[in-house]
């Protein structure tokens, strides 16, 4: 497995792609300071659209194909929202 971390500011979207094992989307908030946080918009999870700003991390892996990943994993900030993508490839 190969790791990977990008820091997205938005609203600029930073894309997670198939295949991953498992991922991390860490909210730094607005120009990365860590105190204003606001939700992050994500597509390809089903049930989730967005990861509600008291979250700071959230992490996702696959286990046992139970978890439904609906394609490529997109996260879009806000703009000048910093997030941190981090996955396992």
């Amino acid at each position: 497995m190969l790791p990977y971390a990008e820091v997205i500011i938005g609203p600029a979207p930073g894309v997670i792609p198939n295949g991953v094992k498992a991922f991390n989307v860490i909210n730094l908030g607005q120009d990365g300071d860590m105190i204003d946080l606001q939700d992050i918009p994500i597509t390809g999870v089903v049930g989730l659209t967005a990861v509600p700003k008291n979250i700071q991390t959230f992490c996702f892996s696959i286990e046992n194909d139970e978890n439904n990943i609906a394609g490529p994993v997109t996260v879009t900030p806000p703009a000048s929202h910093h997030v941190l993508i981090q996955y396992l490839k």
